[in-house]
Order: structure tokens, then sequence, then C-alpha cells
């Protein structure tokens, strides 16, 4: 599966909206509520909410025999999608927002499709038949702003400010080189080569799973989910030094601004974005 969301821009005054793969939404749900999570509860349910306790207690004491991870998932899906929920509450740091709305997109399978064995050959014939009662669909990315660039994408800021917070009392010539980085983008909005840079970003860093090419390999295959933020931001930084080379130090540290050769190897640690990573 392979579903691209979108994030919009904001800026003062103005709300952020993301989108999200239904599918993507309740693999999400299901691990966080079988175990009680309190850090998925917090991002997805108010206080007084009791929709949580609910499917933690379906999912905790119902036979994983009988029912199996695959058919809560897509019971989930469809759940969503039959009560007419198109969105919901964003979350920051953990805690539902104001400032953000998800916007949930995505077909799903109808229940005939999910009451079949995964992997059967019933359930491949049914969906066969599903996918051919679909009407066609016409392949569109929504930036959620205009073209040229006006102004950095937000998702590509977020990363930037998570970088921040990251090096903050780290590698201060990590921190300097992705500032560096910030402010050569911001000098390069309106160049054609840069809007391609930024659309390529992120088609890249909005896409419900991470392309990924695997060691000897030449194409892509589906990588593990990293934050797109980050994602976003540290590739900028790499497609930045072909696009403005004469604005990062090369063969030498320019002071507190680290090299290239070495800032490879700490945006490889940033895609991992670990708990303490700004002190390598």
């Amino acid at each position: 599966m392979f579903t691209v969301a979108t994030a919009g821009q904001s800026s003062k005054g103005m709300t952020l909206m993301v989108t999200k793969a239904r599918r993507d939404l309740a693999e999400e749900m299901y691990p966080g509520c079988l175990s009680n999570g309190t850090l998925l509860r917090q991002a997805r349910s108010s206080l007084h909410s009791t929709w949580f306790s609910v499917l933690h207690g379906v999912f905790r004491y119902t036979d994983s025999k009988l029912v199996k991870e695959e058919h809560w998932v897509g019971a989930l899906a469809a759940a969503i999608l039959s009560n007419g929920i198109e969105c919901m509450p964003g979350s920051r740091k953990s805690r539902l927002t104001v400032t953000g709305v998800v916007r949930l997109v995505g077909h799903i399978p109808s229940m005939a499709v999910l009451r079949a064995r995964p992997g059967s050959l019933k359930r491949a014939a049914i969906e066969a038949t599903w996918r051919g009662d679909q009407p066609a669909k016409q392949r569109r990315i929504d930036f959620g702003c205009e073209i040229p660039f006006k102004g950095i994408p937000e998702l590509v800021e977020k990363g930037f400010r998570k970088n921040e917070q990251l090096f903050r009392r780290g590698n201060v010539k990590v921190l300097e080189h992705y500032e560096i980085a910030r402010h050569s983008l911001e000098q390069c909005l309106g160049d054609p080569l840069c809007d391609v840079l930024l659309m390529m970003v992120l088609t890249f860093a909005s896409s419900s799973v991470t392309p990924a090419v695997a060691v000897k390999e030449q194409e892509f295959s589906v990588g593990q989910k990293r934050d797109g933020g980050l994602v976003a931001a540290n590739l900028a930084t790499r497609m930045l030094w072909f696009l403005r080379p004469e604005h990062f130090p090369w063969d030498q540290d320019d002071g507190v601004v680290l090299r290239v050769s070495e800032m490879t190897k700490k945006i490889g640690k940033c895609w991992r974005a670990r708990k303490g990573m700004g002190q390598g």
C-alpha cells in the first residue's frame, strides 16, 4: 500500500491541514489501543472520551485466534469510512491541538472482502471483483500551497525546527549547518530549480510509507516509517548542497559550520530521530 499524504502550508492565524490514509490511521490505532498506550491516547482522544478504553477492552480480551490483527485493522478503517468521519483534530507533542486538522482519505475494501481470510483464494477473488467495480483513479498530489513556492513549506519548516531541538544542546556545528541550509533555501525561493527541489521533497517526505533503496538494489522498496518533517528537512539540505554548493563548506569545517562530508554521517542519524541523537 502506498498512499500519498499531503501537507498544507500554514502561517500565523491559520490552521495546518494534513492528510492521512484511513488504513494508515487504523494500523496506527490498533497496536496503540491494544497496549493502552498513553501517548497515542493523548494524541488521538480527549480527556473524557471513552472510545479508546472500549477499543482497548475489545482488542485485549478477544481471542486472537478468532479475530486477527489484519481483520481488526480492516474493520477499523471500514468503520471510520462508514461513519462518515472525514476529519479529525491534529496533534502536537502527543496532545490534541486546535491548530491542526487531519483529513482522512483513501478507499476501503468492502466488508465482504474483510470477512474473507487474508491470503486466501476467496479473498483474492473478492478483491479482484471489488477493484473492477471501482472508478478509475486520477493520481494527483496536492501540496496545499501555491507553486511557485513563496515560502518554505510547513513540512520542511517543521523538520528544521525539530533538528534545532535535537541539536540545540549537542553538536553546534551540525545545528549551524542546518541554519545555513534553511537560509539558503529561503534565498533560492522563486528559482524554478528550487520549486522542483521542493516538489520532490514534499512528494517523498509526505508519503505514508518511506521509499528506500536497499544496498546493491536499483529500485525503490518500502522502507521503515520515519518522521516526515525530518525527512523533508534532511532531504532538502542534501539537495541544496548541489543546488547551491557555494553556500556550504565541503573540504573542511568553516568555523562553527560542519563540512558536508561529516554532515552526511550526521544526517544518517537524523533519519531515525532517536532521543539523545543531538549529542552525536
